[in-house]
């Protein structure tokens, strides 16, 4: 299904390409990690490589391209296969931390402790609790603390790898993968699709409910001994509804002109600073031996329309398995969607934090402080010096309002279907011409 996806995603251009061979991903997962010290010869290798003198650029491909490849027999993958299975286990030693340089912490320290912030970890691309660094934020060579936050690294459900350089095209990819990322045919069909109605609209910012709104089932990692507690989307659930004996750090106002983080209870923002959140399990699955434990500490709910959110201002989007197909929905709607995670996609690039979208540290540390600054708090925890009445935070709407419709006109402009296909139609342009013979004579000559 997947791959006649993505044959519809060619079909406006594919008359255009060359004969080739092009090899699928079909898991969630990425699944190409080659180390450090080996992708860093290949890399100088290809840039100590002088390009082409224009005089000798070629502009047609190879006229016998079809004999180059010849017919793919499917092998059997219990006596042959280049791929090793470490699902179900934690990844980051045997293969995650190995992309990064060796002077890098990933490869020089482990932090074992989930419940103390690695500030070193977060510093490199934090301004307080805030992300101010997006890229960074998902680089994992500087935080050697994820290794036990995110179910991929964690405990992949599906993680079929290999360590040396194939050309394999994957839908998303975490940093220092060696996947080829290409546009994933479930935004192209519209699997999950932004599709208000009378039913379900989509109202103007300030006249949705002033709650943050996160629903969904634990599809991220498998959890079989209490890895669950490491993975972002029970940490969230357990952090807006559980959260009753570990302390929170949230930036609140002092006076009329001051701001500092303040120590609170973990029940004090939903309980005394009236801030509204509808966060909520429909199922716990991927689980071996602890499901029974989720379902008891964590609780769940029936299933809701996926067109409900539009209702919601503030929408949290978070990994699965891989990349999370609602984001370009969220993005579309007139609501602020506030995104976590550590897979990247091919729009990318093409979208800024904070301009975009609201990003969040993986850690959720900042999270509160971040709902606080857009939804305002209905009193304080503290007074000033001179005794004063509280200061309250007004809801800050019209900076969220504009960062919900910058986004929304973006990707209205240059994430559509059309931008997909103009995306994968240049890739597979760059594909043809490194499996083409004279690979290095091809080019675009005007």
């Amino acid at each position: 299904m997947k791959l006649a996806r993505a044959a519809k995603m060619m079909a406006n251009f594919v008359e255009y390409l060359p004969d080739m061979d092009v090899v699928f991903n079909l898991n969630d997962e990425p699944r190409v990690a080659v180390p450090w010290e080996r992708a860093s010869i290949l890399r100088d290798q290809a840039e100590s490589q002088a390009p082409p003198s224009s005089d000798n650029i070629v502009t047609q491909w190879s006229t016998d391209r079809a004999k180059q490849w010849g017919p793919i027999e499917p092998a059997d993958q219990r006596m042959e296969t280049m791929f090793t299975d470490s699902s179900f286990k934690n990844i980051f030693d045997r293969y995650a931390s190995l992309v990064c340089s060796p002077s890098s912490r990933a490869r020089s320290q482990r932090i074992w402790n989930r419940r103390n912030l690695c500030l070193d970890c977060i510093r490199p691309h934090s301004l307080g609790q805030f992300p101010s660094d997006w890229a960074a934020a998902s680089d994992i060579c500087h935080q050697p603390d994820l290794a036990y936050l995110h179910g991929f690294l964690i405990s992949p459900a599906s993680f079929k790898v290999t360590q040396d350089l194939i050309p394999l095209f994957s839908q998303s990819s975490i940093s220092g993968f060696n996947d080829i990322i290409f546009p994933s045919p479930w935004n192209y069909v519209d699997k999950i699709k932004y599709n208000p109605s009378d039913k379900h609209p989509d109202p103007d910012y300030t006249d949705k409910i002033n709650d943050l709104f996160w629903v969904g089932s634990t599809s991220e990692g498998m959890s079989r001994n209490g890895e669950w507690k490491g993975i972002p989307r029970q940490r969230l659930v357990h952090l807006i509804n559980n959260n009753t004996l570990n302390k929170v750090s949230v930036l609140l106002p002092v006076n009329a002109n001051q701001t500092s983080y303040q120590i609170l209870d973990g029940w004090t923002p939903s309980k005394e600073l009236g801030l509204d959140t509808t966060v909520h399990l429909t199922n716990v699955v991927r689980c071996r031996n602890d499901c029974k434990e989720q379902k008891q500490e964590l609780g769940t709910t029936p299933s809701v329309d996926f067109q409900s959110h539009w209702g919601h201002r503030y929408l949290f989007d978070s990994d699965g398995a891989g990349f999370s197909g609602r984001f370009l929905p969220f993005l579309k709607s007139r609501s602020l969607p506030f995104k976590t995670g550590l897979f990247r996609q091919w729009f990318d690039s093409r979208l800024s934090p904070w301009l975009h979208f609201v990003p969040v540290d993986l850690r959720l540390h900042g999270l509160w402080s971040t709902v606080a600054y857009f939804a305002g708090v209905s009193m304080s925890t503290s007074t000033d010096s001179s005794g004063q009445l509280p200061v309250l935070m007004e809801p800050h709407n019209t900076e969220g309002q504009w960062i919900a419709e910058e986004g929304r006109k973006w990707a209205e402009k240059a994430l559509r279907k059309e931008d997909m296909e103009i995306y994968f139609f240049r890739l597979l342009l760059e594909w043809g011409r490194i499996t083409d013979d004279q690979r290095d004579m091809l080019g675009y000559r005007p």
